[in-house]
């Protein structure tokens, strides 16, 4: 019987982290952690916890993930429902999407991704107990994709005044379903509705219920917060901001 032979990366390292130059940050739903992408591939875990004489938070590198040749360009936290192993999804500049376990740093999938990427972004969807993965970059579309297979499940595509998608939001109980905010690189903002758990696999394409111009400029972030069934939207672009309340 021939055995197969797999080298493990080990590291280790003193009371400082090696150097790790930060192209991308996120953190995990529970605040007690967060993960950084670099330039030379590698992902860092990190610890936040309170030091119980001073009260003071420390942070600490917990660890440096190999996988990745190019610049780790996005992160996201991907829940996990059945334990409390949660997943952390990376895109590298090659167009790869990986899946790592946030507890042991194991690569568990991977998958390459055609076309030119912007970023990642989890959508946390709590009635359906359920994280899908959003990925979206230099087309007119937002790719939606299985948490753990990393395969395609539907697309969201735009109908009208189609471009590139350079930011998006997760927006929970829009008109009773989940909803997509992406804002293309010239402006325009565009909501998506998506299919339920049941009707995900089964429709391929959704195109946008609503498109409307905010700004002229490339917009710079969007974020959105939520408290019952009032949310708040926020869009930033270089020369204006503007924000969105639903009650």
């Amino acid at each position: 019987m021939s055995s197969i032979q797999m080298p493990v990366p080990i590291v280790f390292w003193g009371q400082r982290p090696p150097s790790h130059d930060i192209t991308c940050i996120s953190s995990s739903d529970e605040k007690k952690g967060f993960a950084t992408g670099s330039r030379s591939g590698q992902i860092c875990l990190w610890d936040i916890s309170k030091d119980r004489t001073t009260e003071k938070l420390k942070v600490r590198p917990r660890c440096l993930l190999f996988g990745s040749s190019s610049a780790i360009i996005s992160l996201c936290f991907v829940k996990n429902w059945s334990d409390d192993r949660d997943h952390i999804a990376s895109l590298d500049q090659d167009g790869t999407v990986s899946l790592w376990d946030g507890k042991d740093g194991a690569c568990l999938k991977y998958a390459k991704i055609p076309g030119k990427h912007r970023g990642i972004k989890c959508l946390l969807r709590v009635r359906y107990q359920e994280c899908l993965i959003a990925c979206h970059g230099r087309y007119n579309s937002i790719l939606v994709l299985h948490p753990y297979t990393l395969e395609t499940l539907c697309t969201l595509k735009s109908g009208h005044n189609p471009n590139w998608i350079e930011q998006i939001c997760f927006l929970g109980n829009v008109d009773r379903k989940d909803a997509l905010l992406g804002i293309t690189v010239n402006g325009v903002a565009k909501l998506w509705l998506l299919p339920g758990r049941a009707d995900m696999r089964d429709v391929s394409e959704v195109f946008e219920e609503t498109s409307k111009k905010l700004g002229t400029t490339k917009p710079l972030a969007v974020g959105s917060w939520f408290k019952g069934s009032a949310a708040a939207v926020l869009v930033v672009f270089s020369d204006v901001w503007q924000v969105g309340i639903r009650e």
